[in-house]
């Protein structure tokens, strides 16, 4: 029900201090609805949709530790994508596109983007004897939109513990704005 979104400077996306940069768009105005059967149970569903498409020559830069990314349906109509790309010494590169309800992109710079963990979840990675913290609660502040909102995992234990370790999975978010989203997290 809505454009293309072109992330960046018209699809050219960059990912860290040094220039690393992506080419990057996402469809978020999908609306899905259908049928779920469980066993002998059928239940109906809908909701809405967020793809994804991007493309970059390096996963991370040889200083970066992970990222998190955010992807949020704003109760009003609103969008946001934001990412947090977390280097090896603490310091973090913020980008993000703010969709407004008439479908008007706005780029975020990192500067406008405040994203505070403020709890983990504690799991035992695989093949590794150290306890691990994944942070699953989140506070997102964009001033200049007046969005300040804490984000929640819907399930606290949706860490992949593949080739490529990331926590992946849907979260729900109140405060200044309501609504629902995705959050993937790699590096923890």
């Amino acid at each position: 029900s809505g454009p293309i979104i072109l992330h960046g400077d018209n699809g050219y996306s960059i990912k860290t201090v040094e220039g690393h940069s992506s080419a990057y768009y996402s469809q978020p105005f999908f609306k899905a609805h259908g049928k779920v059967v469980l066993e002998n149970d059928t239940f109906s569903v809908k909701g809405l949709g967020w793809a994804d498409r991007e493309w970059s020559s390096s996963v991370l830069g040889p200083n970066q530790a992970g990222w998190d990314w955010f992807s949020l349906h704003l109760g009003n109509g609103e969008k946001l994508m934001l990412f947090r790309m977390r280097d090896k010494n603490s310091n973090y590169f913020y980008s993000g596109t703010f969709v407004t309800k008439d479908k008007q992109v706005l780029a975020l710079q990192s500067k406008e983007i405040k994203v505070t963990p403020l709890s983990h979840h504690v799991r035992r990675p695989l093949n590794k004897s150290q306890k691990s913290k994944t942070p699953i609660r989140w506070r997102i502040e964009i001033n200049n939109k007046d969005l300040d909102v804490i984000t929640n995992a819907i399930n606290p234990n949706s860490y992949n513990d593949g080739l490529i370790p990331y926590w992946e999975g849907p979260i729900t978010f109140s405060g200044s704005h309501q609504g629902v989203g995705y959050l993937v997290m790699t590096g923890y």
